[in-house]
């Protein structure tokens, strides 16, 4: 997806046939019990053609594909993608201007490599899950999939843009390797930062992960929450004043009173509303702000301006998921069709004929 916004021509290779509403028994539209149609925006500015990689015809395609192709993207168990004949080494070596990214649970080696997995494992093993939550409490899942997202999807593409710009510089490509979580242990530098330097890190403990009463998010009195970011010693010595007790401002990194700071802060913040709060801080320059839901974000006057959601309307498929680049105007992102419906485009881009392109699709091997 953030290739394809960026303007790369991205074709996604499709397992099995095109479904239809109709062919899904549902001609409104997918089901709600279906999970995983929510997450076809991310097929976004891309063409779609289904394969059965494990029959020739099938094979004849993907193989014709890559030999034009500038990148592959593959996201199978290890061993999986050269069991259908696109093993990277053999590839490259045929073609030495290929890019091949796969992006896997574990990366390509190490004991874990074969093991499944979910968003919430590769939390679980990166050591982000153990570190979000109350400290008295079970780790929280995040409100968003992190992994997938941040720890694989964003690395893959800065490397993949990383591995395109190398190979203008020595004609040649590269394979690239991504574990989804070396890539949650890469969001977690800052915490193995302070664990190094001799701070505590723990759950709901530690300066950055609620323990801080200066770095974490309290009630108020209107069932809203507060979230307070006053790290440097300025900030925290302002809302200290604010707060009327200034005598606080030499025990910022007491974490032996940080459990009573807390305890008072919370009874402070939770006598009046938001608002309150708002209105009080926000001048002084304390980093302040009210949690927001998601129906609030959606309607954020900042986002709105920035054009974040395009057209104006608040819907994933239009979400603008890269900052914004002067070169390069926001154009509005084509909708994801089904698996398989650019089939025919596809096909005869690669240069099969009218006849090639009815036999490959009366074969079974293209959808």
């Amino acid at each position: 997806m953030l290739l394809g916004d960026l303007g790369a021509e991205v074709i996604v290779v499709d397992d099995g046939t095109p479904r239809t509403a109709q062919e899904r028994g549902n001609d409104s539209g997918p089901s709600r019990d279906d999970l995983t149609q929510p997450f076809e925006y991310m097929r976004r500015n891309a063409r779609r053609i289904a394969l059965d990689l494990k029959h020739p015809d099938g094979q004849s395609v993907v193989q014709r594909l890559v030999s034009r192709a500038d990148v592959l993207i593959e996201s199978f168990r290890p061993g999986v993608a050269a069991r259908l004949g696109l093993d990277q080494e053999q590839l490259r070596e045929q073609h030495q201007r290929l890019i091949y990214c796969s992006i896997s649970g574990y990366g390509q080696s190490g004991p874990y490599r074969d093991s499944q997995g979910h968003d919430i494992n590769y939390l679980s093993l990166g050591g982000l899950l153990g570190l979000t939550g109350a400290p008295d409490g079970p780790p929280i899942v995040p409100g968003t999939l992190v992994a997938d997202l941040a720890g694989g999807g964003l690395p893959a593409a800065i490397a993949i843009l990383g591995a395109l710009l190398g190979r203008e510089r020595s004609g040649e490509g590269q394979f690239i390797d991504v574990s989804l979580q070396e890539g949650v242990v890469g969001l977690l530098s800052p915490m193995i930062a302070l664990a190094l330097a001799g701070w505590s890190v723990g759950r709901g403990t530690s300066v950055l992960s609620g323990g801080a009463p200066w770095y974490r998010v309290y009630a108020t009195s209107d069932g809203r929450y507060l979230a307070v970011g006053a790290i440097e010693p300025w900030l925290f010595a302002e809302l200290c004043r604010q707060l009327e007790h200034s005598e606080w401002q030499d025990r910022q990194y007491d974490e032996a009173g940080w459990p009573a700071m807390a305890a008072e802060m919370e009874r402070i913040f939770s006598a009046h509303p938001l608002q309150h709060w708002r209105d009080r801080l926000e001048p002084a320059g304390v980093c302040v702000t009210g949690v927001s839901e998601l129906g609030e974000v959606l309607n954020d006057p900042q986002l709105a301006t920035r054009g974040t959601f395009g057209d104006g309307v608040p819907q994933a498929m239009n979400v603008r998921t890269l900052p914004v680049m002067s070169g390069m105007p926001r154009s509005p992102a084509s909708p994801p069709s089904d698996p398989g419906a650019d089939a025919e485009e596809v096909l005869e881009g690669l240069g099969f004929s009218p006849g090639e392109r009815q036999r490959l699709r009366q074969s079974g091997g293209v959808g």
